[in-house]
């Protein structure tokens, strides 16, 4: 990798604090352009395209996203770690609250690690 080396917490928390500041660009940057996204129901986002659509979607609902990283592993090939996400969106004056967790795999990108498989699980409470 050149240029920076970011661990998994940097590349996750870099990619909430860019949707916090309804940074479409700064988000995309956290993704790797053959990133995927995969849900519970089995439906994925594949792509730079599709992602910009979905994060666009959070940007403009005024999503705020707080990330933790728990077991993350790297290598000069990658890493592997796993998150839990919440997600406030402010719905009719009340906020709703959405909780997941994940799987997350990164690999290499032009400026360091870059998100290729976010692959997420809802969490019971």
């Amino acid at each position: 990798m050149t240029g920076e080396q970011w661990t998994p917490a940097d590349v996750s928390h870099r990619f909430a604090e860019a949707i916090n500041a309804r940074d479409l660009q700064g988000a995309l940057a956290c993704w790797s352009p053959a990133a995927v996204i995969a849900s519970p129901d089995g439906s994925e986002i594949r792509g730079h395209a599709a992602l910009t659509e979905r994060f666009r979607q959070l940007i403009a609902v005024g999503a705020r996203l707080q990330i933790s990283v728990f077991d993350q592993i790297c290598t000069e090939l990658g890493a592997t770690a796993g998150t839990r996400m919440t997600m406030t969106v402010s719905a009719n004056d009340a906020p709703t609250v959405i909780k997941t967790t994940a799987v997350v795999m990164y690999v290499p990108g032009p400026s360091g690690l870059q998100i290729l498989i976010d692959h997420l699980g809802l969490d019971a409470a």
